[in-house]
């Protein structure tokens, strides 16, 4: 079975569009690069480029590497998301594409609780080492970087959820949950990282740093996550049956 014969059974069912998880399991790839794409998503997040670069602030020994090594990693990471989506969604002609599906469960709602464990251990971890030892550097970096990081949060819990976000109440709550909770770890974060007597000076470069980071990166990601996509089916698959 093709896609296009899929498509065809669909509407005349009356199912309607297609999604890659619809596919038949003769086309395996699509579903796999479907899911792979989603979890790279949920990996590529804010919550985990603070978390990230919180923990790495408490081992390194200049606050740059911090910054940078998440950064990019983490837009590697988006930027194959993209790839695998977009790969997965070419299995399908574009007018039956069905992209306004929510995303499956549980993975939006899974993705949410990991992206918050990932913030709450990174900053509690680079707190408790800045409490023991006064002399951790990158606490104005790690305010900034909470701080924009609860500004978004802020904006996100104001806004409609996008609709790979929608679903059933529970997905609802979990994620709002995980969205408040994180802007509380961010505002503890602000806090904590206030000056201290016993702690390096207050330096509002670092607090500027860190707030660019994240700014840039969710910039960045965006960008990519709207490079060309659901354009074609692929055409090897016309003689697949």
């Amino acid at each position: 079975m093709t896609t296009a014969d899929a498509a065809g059974s669909r509407r005349r069912d009356g199912l309607g569009r297609m999604h890659p998880l619809d596919l038949p399991p003769i086309i395996a790839p699509a579903r796999r690069n479907y899911l792979l794409g989603l979890l790279l998503q949920e990996a590529s997040s804010p919550r985990v480029l603070v978390g990230l670069c919180a923990l790495l602030m408490i081992v390194s020994n200049n606050p740059i590497t911090p910054l940078i090594g998440p950064w990019l990693c983490l837009t590697l990471v988006c930027y194959f998301a993209r790839r695998l989506d977009s790969d997965a969604w070419a299995y399908i002609p574009r007018r039956e594409q069905d992209t306004q599906r929510p995303a499956p469960s549980p993975w939006v709602e899974t993705g949410a609780l990991a992206q918050l464990a990932v913030l709450a251990c990174g900053v509690s971890a680079y707190l408790a080492a800045a409490r023991a030892e006064p002399e951790v550097q990158g606490g104005s970096i790690v305010a900034g970087l909470a701080a924009m990081l609860g500004v978004r949060e802020l904006v996100l819990l104001m806004k409609r959820p996008e609709p790979r976000a929608q679903g059933s109440a529970l997905r609802t709550f979990i994620v709002s949950a995980a969205a408040i909770l994180s802007l509380i770890t961010c505002l503890f974060a602000v806090i904590a990282s206030l000056p201290q007597p016993d702690r390096p000076a207050f330096d509002a470069w670092g607090l500027a740093a860190g707030g660019l980071t994240l700014v840039t990166a969710v910039a960045v990601w965006q960008l990519l996550r709207l490079m060309p996509e659901r354009v074609r089916c692929l055409p090897e698959l016309s003689n697949e049956s």
